[in-house]
């Protein structure tokens, strides 16, 4: 009798333990506001499209890069070629897009940390991001450039970039920093955090850098507006990068549906809109349709 005893006992408290066990899973995949936590689901079950479609919602990540992102300073409420296009494909696909602004330096941990599911500004796509994220079909390209001292002649072509000492301004996370690392070893850098691109041109204004590095657009606005530095790289880009929309890796689903909807925007003519509305000084090159 005691045996019988005993073994019902362990077998209540073995119950016990699995449903303990079930229950803090369960809660382990849920983030406070109902959201899956996408950093504890597995290979198999890591549907964010089936998310989104189920909640009629998605959480994305914004960048202030205008006329990709604009912020207005006053109200706060967003405008954009990436926001109006996001709005697009969730008004085709049924479901709100609520958006987070974010900086260079942390989207990446946001994404990553599933508390959004992907960043839709004109995110550069190249080998070290890929390392860890996986990108949409481009939206548009840019060309990169930089800006030096107006009085400086000694920086003319990429390869008076190689020279030793040289002081080279970068924003952490943009494209300038990994054209800075792998191309200009010799170079003293300051690495900067924030989301405006100019940030480290003003270094170059002050005289504590030679040079800052931009897209090809932010370049020309700035040496525009600052007759005290040019733009060194205007007419000729150092290198020409896609600009997409970045995914975490595994999500194969949600980026067929973000790679369809962008089609489906360029096919329409959607996109074309777009870039007459926000692209009228050509600060990118639009991608365009296969028979063009």
């Amino acid at each position: 009798m005691t045996d019988t005893r005993s073994s019902r006992a362990w077998t209540s408290w073995v119950a016990i333990a699995a449903l303990l066990v079930a229950l803090t899973a369960a809660a382990l995949a849920f983030r406070p506001d109902g959201r899956p936590s996408h950093t504890t689901l597995t290979s198999e079950n890591a549907d964010v499209l089936r998310h989104v479609l189920n909640t009629k919602k998605t959480k994305v990540g914004v960048v202030p890069y205008a006329p990709i992102v604009i912020v207005d300073p006053a109200t706060r409420e967003l405008s954009g070629f990436a926001i109006d296009a996001m709005r697009a494909i969730g008004e085709g696909g049924g479901f709100e897009i609520e958006f987070e602004v974010l900086d260079w330096a942390t989207m990446n941990a946001a994404l990553a940390g599933g508390k959004i599911d992907a960043v839709v500004s004109a995110i550069f796509r190249n080998p070290q991001r890929a390392k860890e994220f996986t990108f949409t079909v481009p939206t548009m390209y840019f060309g990169q450039s930089a800006i030096v001292r107006a009085d400086d002649q000694s920086i003319r072509t990429a390869a008076d970039l190689k020279r030793p000492g040289l002081r080279v301004a970068v924003l952490a996370g943009e494209a300038g920093a990994e054209y800075v690392r792998r191309f200009m070893p010799q170079a003293q850098v300051t690495t900067l955090t924030g989301s405006d691109l100019t940030i480290p041109m003003m270094e170059v204004v002050s005289g504590r850098a030679d040079i800052a590095f931009g897209d090809l657009a932010t370049c020309r606005r700035f040496a525009a507006n600052n007759t005290s530095v040019r733009n060194v790289f205007s007419d000729d880009p150092l290198n020409v990068s896609a600009a997409c929309f970045m995914l975490r890796r595994g999500d194969s689903a949600w980026l067929d549906f973000l790679n369809v909807s962008i089609e489906t925007l360029l096919f329409s003519g959607e996109l074309d809109e777009l870039n007459a509305k926000y692209n009228q000084d050509g600060i990118w090159i639009p991608i365009s349709k296969p028979w063009q």
